[in-house]
């Protein structure tokens, strides 16, 4: 499943890297990305939602906030049961 969680991300990095950001995702986010995201009935299906939710829609609101702009490294990582953007 982190395989699949690694493609998905690579995806959104690589539309980032469009707009100046560079993504670094801690191995960490991607197992949480797994364990919220895969669901036994549906497979990886999930998995693309879980990463909108957990990331894209966090990062969209930290650059709304003016904490992240252009030309920025983000690095994602855990703390505690939360997504955390550095």
């Amino acid at each position: 499943m982190k395989e699949i969680v690694g493609i998905q991300i690579s995806a959104l990095t690589a539309v980032l890297a469009k707009k100046n950001l560079t993504l670094k995702v801690s191995e960490e986010v991607k197992q949480h990305i797994v364990d919220i995201g895969f669901d036994p009935q549906f497979g990886a299906r999930p998995i693309k939602r879980a990463i909108q939710r957990e990331i894209l829609n966090a990062l969209s609101k930290e650059i709304l906030a003016g904490k992240v702009s252009a030309d920025c490294d983000v690095n994602i990582t855990m703390q505690g049961d939360r997504v955390s953007f550095h």
